[in-house]
């Protein structure tokens, strides 16, 4: 049977990758591995193969379902340094690892690797000889240590997660007890401050009554001694007069007119300021 077979039949390569077939590996080149379990990452594959790492990527992705099967993943390089306690000597942040099956199905696939070409034609003349290769138990032993290690990392990191959340959550909770009893003190003293002011309604209600009479008194006062002192309507009219003279609008003057005396209308000029508020216009007709 020619090797060239195994480039297009899927199921006869999936007859002949088996892990008792792996040993093969060895007996056609010198292949480096991450550990004894004989996981190899992309690097380690393509130059076991002697083919560009570009090559190497292009047949897994067109055969990936293939390769999943024989227990192919890709990790990140934080996972993969965890792992296996190395460094990533690659710009890639994800890393292919291949199990030995994996390594062997590279081998069935990839046409211009004359290891590959060596691999291919030792696994058709073993089936055609009916001459196994020796079972490689390590191998499926190293595919159910994997399983464990990844399980057991994954573990560890939900582990870590849940003991944050936990901390977060007492550090809520006590923040909660502390507000809640800044809440209580402060229920207490307006308590205390309604009952003050419950206890004392009879002064409170007297004193505002006798606020009002004086705030009453004042007003009156006020009103009467500006009704005494202020200009007369005569002054009023020569002050209205001036302000038709300004250039501004009547009541931008009348603003700047009352800010100046201190006045809310400048019908409460007092009369001792008349004179004062003509050399005021004066001015303001000299500034133009």
């Amino acid at each position: 049977m020619n090797e060239k077979v195994l480039l297009e039949s899927q199921s006869l390569r999936q007859e002949l990758c088996q892990d008792e077939n792996t040993n093969v590996l060895e007996r056609v080149g010198e292949l480096i591995t991450l550990n004894e379990n004989g996981y190899a990452t992309t690097q380690q594959v393509a130059t076991f193969y002697e083919v560009p790492v570009k090559t190497l990527q292009t047949n897994v992705l067109r055969h990936r379902e293939e390769f999943n099967q024989d227990g192919y993943h890709i990790i990140d390089s934080k996972t993969f340094k965890k792992l296996y306690g190395q460094k990533v000597h690659t710009r890639m942040r994800k890393i292919g690892i291949f199990p030995r099956r994996a390594i062997l199905r590279a081998g069935m696939i990839l046409a211009k690797s004359k290891i590959a070409q060596q691999i291919r034609e030792y696994l058709l003349t073993a089936e055609k000889n009916s001459t196994p290769v020796l079972f490689n138990v390590a191998g499926q032993l190293s595919d159910q240590a994997y399983v464990v290690a990844n399980n057991a990392l994954q573990l560890s990191e939900q582990s870590k997660v849940l003991e944050r959340h936990s901390t977060e959550l007492a550090r809520s909770a006590q923040l909660s007890n502390d507000n809640a009893q800044q809440l209580i003190l402060q229920a207490n003293l307006l308590k205390a401050v309604v009952k003050e002011v419950y206890n004392n309604k009879d002064r409170i209600a007297q004193n505002s009554e006798r606020i009002a009479f004086l705030e009453q008194q004042y007003f009156k006062f006020q009103t009467d001694a500006n009704t005494e002192d202020t200009i007369d309507t005569q002054q009023i009219n020569i002050l209205r007069d001036k302000v038709r003279r300004q250039k501004q609008k009547p009541i931008t003057v009348w603003r700047k007119f009352n800010r100046h005396f201190a006045i809310s209308s400048y019908k409460l000029l007092p009369r001792s300021q008349f004179s004062n508020a003509l050399l005021w216009f004066e001015k303001l007709e000299a500034s133009k």
